[in-house]
């Protein structure tokens, strides 16, 4: 249900199933009381499950800086949302890998959003008249100023709100289709990524194209084995200049402002080292001197905008943004998170392939991208203070606490009749959570 809540808050589904603050506390408090009962049932596989109390920790440890900083902002409100992002990995049972479900389900939603983005262009006015009605007030306000921002209409949204949370939905599908590619997409992958790619695009983001290819490219290094990774290098660079050829073709021949933004932009990253926007390097500037003023604890969660009230929006670039609001204490504590969880799932990745491609371990790859994109997407975007995009994070999070199969039994547990217990005890956990 949280991952639901993810999807579904800035899609068309949000205002039938967020009519009213009714259904809406019903819709939290059904999702927490299946949160809480996880978290519960989390300790209880004696010491075969997953949780041990230095992963507790660093989750406390997030959740404090957190808490400290809504305290110091003066408003709590917050904490309901990033309640549901901290207590998800505490609801990844082991036997997610075992499953085909969320696999299917990321690739699906983000078919669902590339659709919505290919009906938009081709049928702009039909497109308006029957779907812009149907999102949320805040929904058909977000669109509008889209295009008022960029002075036309051809930055397309999609089945979503916002150009950003298209373009992430649809990240977390390509890389879903790439990363479980050899065990369902054998035939067909490279079509269903084809068509999640043409959706990004017309999103006009900039940094989402750049930071996927980025975090697809070290998914295939780092999933290769001993000299393989030479020749992966040679593919990664090979495919990097056939996609390149490809965006100025496609660029050049539609003519859609938001593919020509993001074709100049790439342009600029390799011919210049970097793409220059003076509005954002003022925003950083900005918080730079906040942290400077309040260098321990920051001037308060989320509280940036506020703060500095003429231009209201977030400084789209995650770390700063920490530095300014939570200090040197909560820039730390949440860089040894990032960097704990990223290298630990990037050393599991490394021994599950030495046995194979098997389910279990393209889902540990798809955790993988999954940090890697939200991390890098973090240098000039802001998925951590995007709720429904921190709760993807935080479940790929719990994707990579789970030990590989193989390492879940000590010595003592390898006998057939002690791994047959502790399968029986631990399903018998499982069941509520089906």
């Amino acid at each position: 249900m949280t991952l639901l809540y993810a999807f579904i808050t800035r899609s068309i589904f949000a205002k039938f199933i967020f009519q009213n603050w009714i259904g809406l506390i019903s819709f939290y408090a059904v999702t927490y009381a299946c949160l809480a009962i996880s978290f519960l049932n989390a300790f209880g596989y004696d010491g075969v499950f997953i949780y041990t109390p230095k992963k507790l920790f660093d989750i406390l440890a997030v959740f404090f800086v957190i808490t400290v900083g809504l305290c110091i902002k003066g408003d709590m409100y917050d904490l309901i949302y990033y309640g549901l992002a901290l207590l998800l990995p505490f609801a990844v049972g082991q036997d997610i890998r075992k499953s085909s479900f969320f696999a299917k389900f990321f690739v699906v939603m983000g078919l669902f959003f590339a659709f919505g983005c290919i009906l938009n262009v081709l049928f702009p006015s039909e497109f308006k008249a029957v779907f812009v009605p149907m999102f949320s007030q805040s929904g058909q306000a977000s669109l509008a100023s889209v295009e008022e921002i960029s002075g036309t209409s051809t930055y397309f949204a999609g089945f979503t709100s916002q150009v950003g949370y298209t373009s992430f939905y649809l990240a977390l599908g390509i890389g879903a289709v790439f990363c479980f590619r050899e065990v369902f997409f054998k035939q067909v992958w490279i079509f269903m990524i084809g068509g999640m790619l043409a959706g990004v695009l017309l999103t006009g983001k900039r940094g989402p194209i750049v930071f996927l290819m980025a975090a697809l490219s070290a998914v295939y290094f780092i999933d290769g084995y001993g000299v393989e990774r030479v020749i992966r290098v040679l593919q990664i660079v090979g495919a990097l200049v056939v996609g390149f050829v490809m965006l100025a073709i496609i660029a050049n021949a539609t003519q859609l402002d938001g593919i020509m933004r993001i074709y100049e932009a790439v342009l600029d990253l390799i011919t210049s080292g970097s793409v220059e926007d003076a509005g954002r390097e003022q925003l950083k500037r900005q918080a730079m001197y906040y942290f400077e003023l309040r260098p321990i604890f920051g001037i308060g969660w989320n509280n940036f905008k506020d703060v500095y009230y003429t231009r209201g929006t977030y400084v789209h670039c995650i770390y700063i943004q920490l530095l300014c609001e939570t200090g040197l204490v909560g820039f730390c504590i949440f860089m040894a998170f990032f960097g704990s969880r990223l290298f630990h799932t990037i050393a599991l990745v490394m021994r599950s392939r030495k046995n194979g491609v098997t389910l279990e371990s393209q889902f540990i790859s798809f955790s993988l991208f999954v940090q890697l994109y939200f991390l890098l997407y973090g240098i000039t975007g802001n998925p951590l203070y995007d709720i429904e995009e921190t709760i993807l994070y935080f479940f790929a999070v719990g994707i990579s606490y789970i030990p590989l199969e193989s390492e879940q039994l000590t010595p003592d547990d390898k006998s057939p009749n002690r791994r047959r217990s502790i399968y029986e005890r631990s399903h018998t956990n499982l069941s509520i959570r089906s």
